[in-house]
């Protein structure tokens, strides 16, 4: 069984950075466009899985 996971509290700096990005398609028309919220934390092999699962790499 998993921990049970508890919620940051107010002035918990984890919330304060979070990222929207926008990731074009390319090759397909019309144009594609997604629009997708990263923690700030992600690291680049995270961001990486992001990108595939929209299917932009």
């Amino acid at each position: 069984m998993p921990p049970p996971v508890t919620p940051p509290s107010a002035g918990d700096n984890r919330l304060a950075a979070v990222y929207q990005l926008k990731i074009h398609l390319v090759g397909i028309s019309p144009q594609i466009c997604r629009r997708v919220l990263v923690r700030g934390d992600t690291t680049l092999a995270e961001l990486h899985h992001v990108f595939q699962i929209v299917g932009c790499c």
